[in-house]
Order: structure tokens, then C-alpha cells, then sequence
């Protein structure tokens, strides 16, 4: 049974503005006494590739790659202590892949009861071609998914029949509890 008034709250981070948004944004409109908040950022696995494209010398791979995780490792600090001057009770977690699936992953393994993430507010055309991770999970995720976009960032698309309007923090308190 689990603990009453405990959840596990997953904020997908990449250090952007966008995500510190939905940072911003949990802390504002839906931070709980007792949640848990796990950070996930993801290590994106596709520059290995492109290195390699470029006809690289194993020498330069090993450069970048190590100078990615150098920046990755800074980007996991940064984020902690983000945590830490919120005084969120939380953690940072990094995993490796294809962003979007690393982030559901992630989420059912800890068991989260929510997924706050940021959007880019790209149009039908740029997704298309490059793909959205907040698409993908919300797409994709078994648990509520809170997508925060920037009002500033916010292009007027037309509404789509699973978002949900949250203009207040009562909004979000009946959309994680069902009401």
C-alpha cells in the first residue's frame, strides 16, 4: 500500500529555459509537503553518431564524448542544486538514450506518480521532422503528464482534445487526483 500524501514527481530537465520553466512552474502551482521530486536528465546517445559521421578520429570521438559527459556532469550539479535552494526534497537522476523513452523509463521505475515537462512550443512542421520529447511522452506515458509552455513561447495552435487547461493550482490538485 502505498504512502498516503507521498508521490514521486518526475520533472524532465535538459537546463534549458523550457525546463526550468516547468521547474519554476512545479514549484509555484503543485509542490506538495511530501513529494519526493526526481530530476531526470538525459544524456542524448545520438552525438556519438554524428561524431562518427564526420569522419572522425577516434581520438576526436573520445574528446567529445568526454567533453558531453563533462557538461552533463556539470548540467546534474547545477540541477541539484536548483533542488537544494528550492528546499525540494529530491534527487537528480541521469540516464542515457533517446530522451523521451529514457524519461518514461525512468518514471516507472521510480514508480512516479506525475510527469512535469517543458515544450519548445515548435509547430507541426519542425516536430514532424525532429520529433518532440514532451509529444513523446505524453504520448506514451502511463501517468498524468503536465506539459508547461511558457505563455512568451506559447504559439496559438489549435486546442487539441487531451490537453487539459490548468490556470490554477486547484486545476492541477483535480487533475492529480481525479476530480
Amino acid at each position: 500500500m502505498a504512502d498516503s500524501g507521498k508521490r514521486t514527481v518526475v520533472i524532465a530537465m535538459d537546463g534549458s529555459l523550457y525546463s526550468d520553466y516547468a521547474f519554476d512552474w512545479y514549484t509555484q502551482n503543485a509542490t506538495k509537503e511530501n513529494d519526493e521530486v526526481l530530476i531526470i536528465t538525459c544524456l542524448d546517445n545520438h552525438g556519438c553518431t554524428a561524431y562518427m559521421r564526420r569522419n572522425s578520429s577516434t581520438d576526436e570521438i573520445r574528446k567529445q564524448l568526454q567533453q558531453d559527459m563533462d557538461i552533463h556532469a556539470a548540467l546534474e550539479d547545477h540541477l541539484q542544486l536548483k533542488l537544494t535552494n528550492a528546499g525540494i526534497n529530491g534527487s537528480v537522476f541521469s540516464c542515457y538514450g533517446k530522451p523521451g523513452e529514457a524519461i518514461i523509463n525512468a518514471a516507472k521505475e521510480k514508480h512516479a506518480s506525475v510527469i512535469i515537462c517543458g515544450s519548445r512550443g515548435h509547430g507541426k512542421l519542425r516536430r514532424t521532422i525532429m520529433g518532440s520529447i514532451s509529444s513523446y511522452i505524453v504520448h506514451h506515458s502511463d501517468i498524468p503528464v503536465i506539459v508547461c509552455r511558457h505563455k512568451d513561447h506559447h504559439h496559438h495552435h489549435q486546442d487539441h482534445p487531451h490537453h487539459v487547461h490548468i490556470d490554477s493550482p486547484s486545476d492541477v490538485s483535480n487533475l492529480l487526483h481525479g476530480h
